[in-house]
């Protein structure tokens, strides 16, 4: 077993998260291979059903316009409600508080090319995990202050880089499109089962998330330590061997049980996300894919092109 190995960037000097010498981010092109085709079924199976859900209801009390309307009206209320609740309980970043956190916000949406604005909040919650907040108007990331404690320095900028990169190219790919969906399947028991469909978009993206924020952040190791912060906490992510990361992804990568694991989950298996991001790196990112490995072991170098040459086959496991 190699030993776990913690990466520490070079710090960037001030200003140059925010150079426009940095290119410019196509996030189209960076889309996981199963993310479209998985958003047309869902959109083609749960789009009908879902609408013929809400017109058999709204025939029954014989008020279709009305009833219609209503379901329209309870979305925008919550959305406005959501982004009452954000703002009432959650401190925004601004030029005020935390603004080190707004230059990556803004060098995001610049390099990623999306113009519509996005509330960022931070949160009293010591666990190491953001979240993408998307209904009907309504874009918000919310930060754990656990994550903004343990990648809020020089050293570490590049991690925040990679958590904010994933959510503003998930913005921009539209990843959170079908959401108001989701809400009107939730809400009716008998259509729950095709949530199946729902989530495994939803994994999908998380996979495509992964890799808009490697590209955003332009540091596979960074984006690595990043994601076993997200495993196991600041204090022990230096701790995190990869042989034992990817014994785990083999043992989760196929057969009946893993597949019953995954259907009702939005997320995919976590030791999956690290070989998915060495896969793609290997594939579209050479370069930095080279520049990680020639800071490991020679026995974990081996370990770690194997990995990635195994997430080639992944994409059907998903």
């Amino acid at each position: 077993m190699s030993e776990a190995r913690s990466f520490e960037p070079t710090p960037r000097s001030e200003g140059e998260v925010d150079s426009p010498s940095r290119p410019l981010i196509e996030v189209r092109g960076l889309a996981h291979p199963t993310q479209q085709p998985r958003f047309v079924l869902a959109v083609i199976v749960c789009f009908p059903v879902a609408l013929l859900a809400v017109v058999a209801s709204a025939l029954t009390f014989g008020l279709v316009p009305l009833y219609i309307g209503m379901v329209v009206l309870s979305v925008w209320l919550v959305a406005r409600i959501l982004q009452t609740q954000l703002r009432g309980n959650m401190l925004r970043v601004s030029l005020d508080n935390f603004p080190e956190i707004l230059v990556v916000v803004d060098e995001a949406k610049r390099r990623m090319q999306y113009e519509k604005p996005v509330e960022v909040f931070v949160t009293e919650e010591g666990s190491i995990n953001a979240m993408l907040v998307k209904l009907l108007g309504v874009r918000a990331i919310v930060l754990n202050s656990g994550l903004v404690e343990a990648m809020d320095d020089p050293h570490t900028m590049r991690q925040l880089e990679f958590i904010v990169g994933r959510f503003v190219g998930g913005l921009k790919a539209r990843h959170m499109f079908l959401a108001p969906l989701a809400m009107v399947i939730d809400a009716v028991e008998s259509l729950q089962v095709f949530n199946l469909l729902l989530f495994s978009f939803d994994r999908s993206t998380v996979y495509s998330g992964d890799q808009m924020g490697l590209v955003f952040c332009e540091d596979l190791g960074a984006a690595m330590d990043a994601m076993n912060k997200l495993s196991v906490g600041n204090g022990l992510h230096e701790r995190v061997g990869l042989d034992g990361v990817f014994e785990q992804s083999d043992e989760v990568r196929g057969g009946l049980l893993s597949l019953l694991a995954r259907l009702y989950s939005r997320h995919p298996h976590m030791m999956s996300r690290y070989t998915n991001l060495l896969g793609f790196a290997s594939r579209r990112q050479p370069e930095l894919f080279s520049a990680y490995l020639e800071k490991l072991p020679r026995d974990l170098q081996d370990s770690v092109r194997v990995a990635a040459g195994q997430a080639q086959h992944w994409p059907r496991e998903l």
